[in-house]
């Protein structure tokens, strides 16, 4: 379940992965995708340095002032409000909840969103919202409601908070440009990310919102990231011009944005997932600059690391 607002499952083409189709299908599917598209696609914005601290900071330690649980989750989600009007999501995990159970994995959930997070801001992705992992709800120690939820907390528990992102999920609607997809696609791989179903990312004037990271950086899975990466870059020839930015920013500066990553993750993870998660951005890139785009017949040849 999502960190996006619940919503009941429709049986529809478009709530399937596309990759399990047939070709000829899942091209019919992206072309229908693209039919309504009237503009393209916006390049994400950056924030300033300056912002993105403020922003973790209010997230991280900022008062809550409202709560409440959505429901029908496998997890413990919030919608709250902080002092300063932010909304965000909160989300209890664990590694003994049934979603992250099913996956071999050592690294926590609150990690793995974490850590999705900062590589889309360091290379220029800017797909997933500002997330950081909070210690408890109630740093004030006056908020009963929230004492009760912070009691409760296991020793592996972990409090994700997302700052709140506006958009109908990709199941839900039809129109997103291609080359948007690919982009996504794209990233996932980068960040060997499992669980990227239509549910798990949001679209709204003209730009898309990564959500549901958590099952990113591991290998168990990998095939089904291939076969999203091969399915979207079948549907066209070129890329955005927000992702090739982010490829031509990556080959001019690989070593500081490489010792950026390092250091950001290092605490997050162990080493080895960051050196493969380096080793699949060097792949895309060096594969992107060679072609000029995603070869569709190419994307077998990349691997995990």
């Amino acid at each position: 379940m999502g960190l996006e607002n619940p919503t009941p499952k429709k049986l529809t083409i478009g709530a399937q992965r596309v990759s399990s189709l047939k070709i000829e299908d899942q091209r019919e599917i992206r072309k229908k995708q693209s039919e309504t598209e009237v503009k393209k696609p916006k390049k994400p914005e950056r924030i300033s340095a300056r912002e993105r601290q403020e922003q973790e900071q209010n997230l991280q330690f900022g008062e809550i002032t409202s709560i409440e649980e959505l429901e029908g989750s496998s997890s413990k989600v919030f919608v709250i409000e902080l002092e300063n009007g932010d909304k965000a999501i909160a989300k209890i995990v664990n590694l003994d909840d049934e979603k992250y159970a099913a996956h071999k994995t050592e690294l926590h959930a609150a990690q793995s969103e974490r850590a999705a997070y900062l590589v889309s801001m360091i290379l220029g992705f800017n797909f997933v919202p500002t997330t950081v992992i909070r210690e408890k709800l109630d740093h004030e120690g006056t908020n009963k409601e929230l004492q009760q939820i912070d009691d409760e907390l296991g020793e592996d528990d972990r409090i994700i908070v997302q700052k709140f992102a506006k958009g109908k999920t990709a199941a839900q609607q039809s129109g997103i440009p291609v080359e948007l997809l690919t982009d996504v696609a794209v990233f996932d791989y980068v960040i060997s990310n499992v669980d990227r179903n239509t549910d798990n990312y949001l679209y709204s004037k003209n730009q898309i919102t990564a959500i549901d990271n958590e099952l990113s950086f591991g290998e168990d899975g990998f095939k089904l990231i291939i076969d999203d990466l091969r399915s979207a870059a079948a549907t066209t020839i070129k890329i955005s011009e927000n992702l090739n930015s982010i490829i031509q920013d990556y080959d001019k500066n690989r070593n500081s944005r490489e010792t950026e990553i390092y250091m950001e993750l290092e605490s997050l993870m162990p080493k080895e997932y960051i050196d493969a998660a380096i080793s699949r951005l060097e792949q895309i890139t060096d594969l992107i600059l060679k072609h000029g785009h995603v070869p569709a017949e190419k994307v077998g040849d990349l691997t995990f690391k």
